[in-house]
């Protein structure tokens, strides 16, 4: 008869603890791609981040932490970038359009 209790058995335990290391370990990459990312002026996506962390992207959709992070790095490169980007007054710089009056088709034989 087996016995369950509330606390894993060793091997698990230790199979527990390595994989929250190589997690803590994989957030720890994906903190320093971000910063390497924004140091080097390189748009900040999830792909750019999985590559230089080398993780999956299924890692940063799937963990919490990792999804903020990448997600607040997004939005932070998206809100300095629209503040840096010169706003242009509707209409200028705007060159002359062609006529929208359409001209007769033409006739092919």
């Amino acid at each position: 008869m087996t016995r369950t209790t509330d606390r894993p058995q060793p091997r698990t335990a230790a199979a527990l603890a390595a994989r929250r290391r190589d997690t803590q370990a994989a957030l720890e990459r994906v903190h320093e791609a971000i910063t390497r990312l924004r140091r080097d002026k390189t748009p900040v996506t999830v792909a750019a981040v999985a590559r230089r962390a080398d993780v999956s992207r299924t890692f940063l959709y799937t963990n919490f932490d990792a999804k903020t992070a990448v997600a607040k790095a997004i939005r932070e490169t998206a809100a300095k970038a629209s503040r840096t980007t010169p706003v242009r007054r509707a209409g200028a710089n705007v060159r002359s359009m062609p006529s929208t009056r359409s001209r007769p088709p033409t006739r092919r034989s």
